[in-house]
């Protein structure tokens, strides 16, 4: 893997909207995945002429500058987790100037074997994954990578922070950016209704009346030792989900589902293709099962697994004993 580049892509100053702050509060569905592990996601694409001068010259700078025009619609993503010391509990911030780190990257692996159905270590997908910034101050809200692949395609990695957005939030951004690349749209167009987020977040009610707000976030800062009373107020999140307690951890085994085949990944198409696979490299880290729609439009579903090598096998082999 070699880096080429480390930047930070900010909104399009050529819009107003980009000239001013904008805070959103965390509401109990956030503050439920406060020290959660974030999503790793990747979409490979299989692109023919991906030679390093036309990677460069022409797919780079479509990336960047649609990116750029994304923003605008979802600015909360081009700034950071925080928590004022006024605040009972962390907020969105974006102000003026933030924006995404964005990461470019030239790779040698195996383009085909990564981007297949087949079995592989999950590690060689860990340098394809940017990592999301996080600090007891601050906390990035996503983080990229656009990786080459000379003459075989290119990889956009997402990481994603679980108190920010959720699978469809993430979906939908993808979507966005593959959209307005996809068109070569300028500041001024608007997204379809689709696409368009929705950032009131007045509408979420709690009806159960128990402030579930703070009762996740204060369970948390409790199963980590620290208090929001205090001013251990820290945005770090935690390696994996087995160290925030799940005592329960120690009697039964905790599995989830990232993904949904009603996200439709799959249909993040930039300009060059629909992804030739999408995969979720969170799961080595959290005992995950990934789903997704099947991409040859079947109706069919994409799982994904990260087992130890012996579990792996001893699973494929029974997978396939009957097909």
């Amino acid at each position: 893997m070699k880096i080429l580049e480390f930047t930070r892509i900010k909104p399009s100053s050529d819009s107003p909207k980009s000239a001013a702050e904008l805070s959103l509060p965390l509401t109990f569905f956030d503050t439920f995945w406060f020290k959660l592990p974030p999503v790793e996601r990747l979409f490979f694409y299989q692109l023919s002429n991906s030679t390093p001068a036309y990677f460069n010259s022409v797919i780079l700078p479509k990336l960047k500058h649609s990116l750029s025009l994304t923003l605008l619609h979802y600015l909360p993503l081009a700034g950071n987790l925080k928590w004022p010391s006024t605040s009972p509990k962390p907020i969105i911030l974006y102000t003026p100037n933030d924006g995404v780190s964005l990461t470019v990257a030239e790779s040698a692996a195996d383009f085909n074997l990564l981007s297949s159905n087949g079995i592989y270590e999950a590690v060689e997908l860990h340098p394809l994954t940017p990592e999301l910034i996080t600090s007891d101050d601050s906390a990035s809200t996503i983080a990229l990578q656009i990786t080459l692949f000379p003459n075989m395609g290119f990889c956009i990695g997402i990481t994603a922070h679980h108190a920010v957005l959720d699978g469809k939030a993430t979906t939908l951004f993808m979507k966005s950016w593959a959209y307005l690349c996809n068109q070569g749209y300028t500041e001024h167009s608007p997204l379809p209704p689709e696409l368009t987020p929705f950032l009131d977040r007045s509408v979420i009610k709690d009806v159960t009346g128990l402030h579930l707000d703070m009762l996740y976030l204060n369970q948390w800062l409790a199963s980590i030792g620290s208090d929001s009373d205090t001013n251990n107020k820290s945005l770090k999140i935690l390696p994996n989900k087995g160290e925030f307690s799940e005592e329960f951890a120690k009697s039964a085994q905790i599995i989830s589902v990232a993904g949904s085949p009603r996200f439709e990944v799959y249909g993040s198409d930039f300009g060059w293709g629909k992804p030739l696979k999408v995969v979720v490299v969170s799961i080595d880290k959290n005992e995950a099962i990934s789903v997704a729609e099947s991409r040859d439009g079947s109706r069919g579903v994409e799982v994904g697994l990260a087992l130890k090598k012996h579990e792996m096998e001893f699973f494929s082999s029974l997978f396939l004993k009957d097909v």
